[in-house]
C-alpha cells in the first residue's frame, strides 16, 4: 500500500491517511511517497512500517549508527538537523494553536554546533543472554533487547565505561535477573569523573564487582539502588555507596552542584548552558524569587545575584542536595520539601509574595492545586521550562487570564530525538 506523508506527529513518526483514517508511519518523513505494511489497526489510527521509500525526501539522510531502525532510543535520526530544529519550533508553534487561543510568536530552536554524544547519563537494562551478560536497551514498543557498540547520543566518556563494566559481569558470577542486578546508571561530568549505580531488586554481595568496577579510569564513586519491593519505582530505593564519593560535581558555567545518584539533572551540559543562559536574561529585577520543583536547586542558583530566593522540591534527598548546594556556592536561599501547592499556600499565609517563580515541572505539567495558588499568589512574572509542549500549552491556558505570554523559547536538548525543550516567559496583565 502506497501512502504519502503529510507530516510527523510528537513521536517524529510520519503522518498519512487511508480511507480517511489516520496511520503512523515509523521512519517517513514529510513528502514522501512509501510503500508500507500495516502493523496494527486501531479504531481511530493504524500503525505502519516502510518497506519501500518510493519518492525520498529532499532533507532525508543516512543515519550513522548501526541499530538506529531497531533501537528505538533515537528518532529522527534519518532527518537533517537543520530540519529537526525546524520540526521542534513547529511542535510548540502547534501545541499552543491546539490547546489555547494564544497566537505567540515561538522563536526559532537553539540548536547545537555538534548534536552528537550529548547525552550525560544513561539508565540500561542488565540481562543475560546465552550466558553471556549484556548492557542493553529495549527495542521501541517491544520485549526485545539491542545491545550495542556505541551509542551515537552518550558522552563518550560513557560508551568507553560501560565496555568495562560489561567485562568486568561477565568475569564476575554475580545473579543478573528481575531479582538480582536489573539496571546500570552511569552519569558523568565535563571532567570524565563517572558515578556508577547498580540497581538490585534485593540487598546483594557486590564486593568483587565493585573492586573490578572501581579499576575503571576516572570512576569517581560506585552506588548501589536497592529497588523498594512494594514500589519498585527507582526514586523509592535506599541507596547505599560502595566506593568512593557519594556525590559528583556537576557545573554549569561558573556555578557547581553536587548530585547524588537519584537525584534530577539536565541530561546535556552544553544546551543546559543555554537555557539557564536565557531564563537569566528573563529575571528582571524581581527581589522574592521562588524557584519550584527545584530538584538540586540548579537554576535557582544559577540565576543567583543577591535575590531572596526560595525553592520547593517534593523529593527530600533533592532537596538536601540543594542545600548542599547552596553551600558550596555561597548562597542564602531556603528550600521547603513538599508540593508546590501546598508550600506556596503555607508561604502565603504567612504574608509572602514573590516577585517571580520559576517552574520546571515534570512531563505531566503543573497540578491543579498548583495552578489554582499561583492565580492567588499571583506573582509579577513567571519563567516556565517545560520538556512538553502540549502540558505547557494546556498549562498557560489557565493562566491566560491573569497572564500575558512574553517570549516563548525552544531548545534541542535531545538531538536525534522529537523531544523539545521549552522556556516561556509570562507577565502579569496590567490593570
Amino acid at each position: 500500500m502506497n501512502l504519502t506523508i503529510k507530516g510527523l506527529d510528537i513521536n517524529g513518526h510520519g503522518i498519512a491517511y487511508h480511507k480517511k483514517k489516520i496511520v503512523f508511519v515509523k521512519g517517513a518523513l514529510p513528502n514522501e511517497i512509501v510503500d508500507v505494511e500495516i502493523t496494527e489497526e486501531k479504531n481511530n489510527f493504524s500503525q505502519a512500517k516502510v518497506n519501500k521509500i518510493i519518492k525520498k525526501s529532499k532533507h532525508r539522510v543516512n543515519p550513522s549508527c548501526k541499530v538506529y531502525f531497531k533501537c528505538g532510543g533515537c528518532s529522527l535520526m534519518h532527518l537533517d538537523y537543520q530540519e529537526q530544529l525546524k520540526y521542534k519550533q513547529n511542535r510548540v508553534r502547534e501545541s499552543f494553536m491546539k490547546y489555547t487561543s494564544l497566537t505567540p510568536q515561538v522563536g526559532p530552536t537553539i540548536g547545537m554546533k555538534s548534536p552528537n554524544y550529548y547525552r550525560n547519563k544513561v539508565q540500561l537494562v542488565v540481562k543475560k543472554l546465552k550466558e553471556k551478560v549484556v548492557i542493553v536497551l529495549y527495542d521501541e514498543g517491544s520485549h526485545f533487547v539491542t545491545e550495542m557498540e556505541e551509542c551515537l547520543i552518550q558522552d563518550k566518556a560513557i560508551n568507553k565505561a560501560l565496555v568495562e563494566i560489561k567485562k568486568a559481569l561477565n568475569e564476575i558470577k554475580i545473579d543478573v535477573s528481575n531479582k538480582g542486578l536489573r539496571h546500570i546508571i552511569v552519569r558523568t561530568n565535563k571532567h570524565n569523573e563517572l558515578q556508577l549505580s547498580l540497581v538490585t531488586a534485593r540487598q546483594m554481595n557486590l564486593e568483587q564487582l565493585t573492586l573490578q568496577l572501581n579499576k575503571i579510569e576516572n570512576v569517581a564513586g560506585i552506588m548501589n539502588v536497592i529497588l523498594d519491593r512494594k514500589s519498585k519505582l527507582l526514586h523509592d530505593g535506599k541507596v547505599l555507596k560502595l566506593e568512593g564519593k557519594s556525590r559528583l560535581v556537576k557545573e554549569i558555567g561558573d556555578t557547581s552542584f553536587y548530585v547524588r545518584p537519584l537525584d534530577f539533572f539536565q541530561l546535556n551540559d552544553i544546551q543546559t548552558l543555554k537555557l539557564y543562559d536565557h531564563i537569566k536574561s528573563l529575571v528582571g529585577n524581581g527581589s522574592k524569587i521562588v524557584d519550584c520543583y527545584a530538584g538540586v536547586g540548579s537554576i535557582g542558583q544559577y540565576i543567583y545575584k543577591g535575590q531572596e530566593l526560595r525553592g520547593i522540591e517534593i523529593v527530600p534527598s533533592a532537596v538536601e542536595s540543594a542545600k548542599d548546594n547552596c553551600r558550596l556556592n555561597k548562597i542564602d536561599a531556603d528550600y521547603a520539601v513538599g508540593s508546590v501547592g501546598n508550600v506556596l499556600k503555607r508561604w502565603s499565609k504567612a504574608g509572602y509574595k514573590p516577585d517571580l517563580m520559576i517552574f520546571d515541572p515534570p512531563r505531566p505539567g503543573l497540578d491543579p492545586e498548583s495552578i489554582t495558588t499561583i492565580l492567588k499568589v499571583k506573582p509579577k512574572s513567571i519563567i516556565y521550562v517545560s520538556c512538553n509542549p502540549s502540558t505547557l500549552a494546556k498549562d498557560i491556558n489557565f493562566l491566560s487570564d491573569k497572564y500575558d505570554v512574553v517570549s516563548v523559547q525552544p531548545f534541542d536538548m535531545f538531538p536525534q530525538t522529537a523531544h523539545v525543550e521549552c522556556c516561556v516567559k509570562l507577565n502579569i496583565k496590567r490593570k
